[in-house]
């Protein structure tokens, strides 16, 4: 039963971090999670703008939101609105719900311990050789480690709890190899490989690494072809990157589309850089303060900067879309309108952080450094990005020269 509560006021919207989150694939090789696409928050019951027009705060300073229900922080806010307005669908990562990615989360990834099971007898040493070798892989350039515990072997089952997931052996299943996704419980995390997969066309370290792929949260490729079982997975799900048949998603056959199958592409890669972190490209330094983001700083996915009046933000969403946006204050609350963003360059791009360099450059970079959008301003060290009050985005130079602009002033 709701308790009584004081008085809210208003929310003036702080902070509007967007998760990303994959899902697990489908009737070949992996159970299947209902999630969902993040790509825009368009065909929504409420954009997360909306809902953040009805939220308010109560004077202990409480998010307060569908009348009595209380949020610690902005993040909390996005969460409840992933919830109640559900959404109606390179990488392709499953999601949780309409606007939540299926991923580990709190640096779960880091330590993704795992045993191998003695129960594989005389191919248990090739199974650990292409786990170790498909766990390298995708922690080569990524935030994400799967670590062998070969001690736990013995009693390497899904009751053990000593370690993340197990590789056991399975007989009689209709797949070579199957995994789970992020959120299962350890009773459920286990990859499964069948004696089949040891003398298949896809090289077992293939096969493994694309298991691991959906531990990560990852769907299938072959899901924006529409090739190969596409119609029988759920279609809770959004692409991180352009579509890409080279995808060790994929599968590296014909009638699916693949093109690849035996390691990682450049699209996966930068698609989980996005997701969980890159070993190639640090996260930019946040910018603080209000209307400025000086040389050396930036933001990161879900990070954003309030002009000086607070009335207009920068944001960098999860969606890799460098976007400008004004807060129109309203009898009722707030609205948002967006008056210039960088979507039509950059989404679906796998952007990782966008960045104000020394250079003076403003870039949008993938995580393995490669440049999705830039403001061709470099050459003038020190030179600094301001927000004005007016709504004008403006690269200035040390001299107060305007380099850049967004056209922006007085919308």
């Amino acid at each position: 039963m709701p308790r009584p509560m004081k008085k809210p006021t208003p929310l003036v919207p702080a902070a509007l971090a967007m998760t990303l989150v994959c899902s697990a694939c489908g009737a070949p090789d992996a159970p299947e999670s209902p999630r969902d696409d993040l790509a825009t928050t368009s065909r929504r019951g409420a954009t997360f703008e909306e809902f953040l027009s009805t939220v308010q705060r109560d004077s202990n300073g409480q998010y307060v939101y569908d009348g009595d229900m209380p949020a610690r922080d902005m993040a909390d806010l996005r969460r409840a609105w992933e919830q109640l307005s559900p959404k109606d669908g390179a990488l392709t990562v499953d999601q949780l719900n309409a606007a939540l990615d299926n991923t580990w989360k709190n640096g779960e990834q880091l330590n993704l311990s795992y045993c191998v099971s003695n129960d594989f007898g005389a191919n248990k040493q090739a199974i650990v050789n292409a786990m170790s070798s498909a766990g390298a892989a995708w922690g080569a350039q990524l935030l994400v480690n799967f670590v062998y515990v070969a001690a736990q072997d013995a009693n390497c089952n899904s009751q053990n709890t000593n370690v993340f997931f197990d590789v056991s052996p399975i007989v009689n299943a209709p797949y070579t190899a199957r995994a789970f996704m992020p959120g299962y419980a350890r009773a459920q995390r286990t990859v499964f490989i069948t004696s089949s997969a040891l003398n298949s066309s896809w090289p077992l370290a293939g096969i493994l690494t694309h298991e691991l792929g959906h531990t990560l949260g990852l769907r299938h490729e072959f899901l924006r072809s529409g090739m190969c079982y596409a119609s029988s997975e759920p279609q809770n799900w959004r692409g991180v990157t352009p579509y890409d048949p080279g995808s060790i998603m994929n599968y590296p056959y014909p009638e699916c589309g693949g093109t690849g199958g035996t390691s990682l592409s450049q699209s996966d890669v930068e698609g989980v850089s996005q997701l969980y972190g890159s070993r190639v490209l640090a996260r930019p330094v946040t910018a603080t303060g209000c209307g400025e983001i000086a040389a050396g700083k930036g933001l990161g996915v879900g990070e954003l900067i309030y002009s000086c009046d607070g009335l207009h933000y920068l944001s960098f969403t999860a969606f890799g879309v460098l976007q400008l946006v004004k807060v129109i204050p309203t009898s009722s609350g707030y609205t948002y309108q967006t008056t210039w963003s960088t979507a039509a360059s950059t989404s679906g791009q796998a952007g990782y952080g966008m960045y104000m360099q020394g250079d003076g450059n403003l870039v949008i970079y993938t995580g393995l450094m490669r440049p999705l959008w830039h403001t061709y301003t470099g050459g003038r060290p020190g030179s600094t990005l301001q927000l004005q009050n007016d709504g004008n985005l403006v690269i200035y130079s040390p001299q107060g020269q305007p380099l850049w602009n967004t056209g922006t002033g007085g919308q």
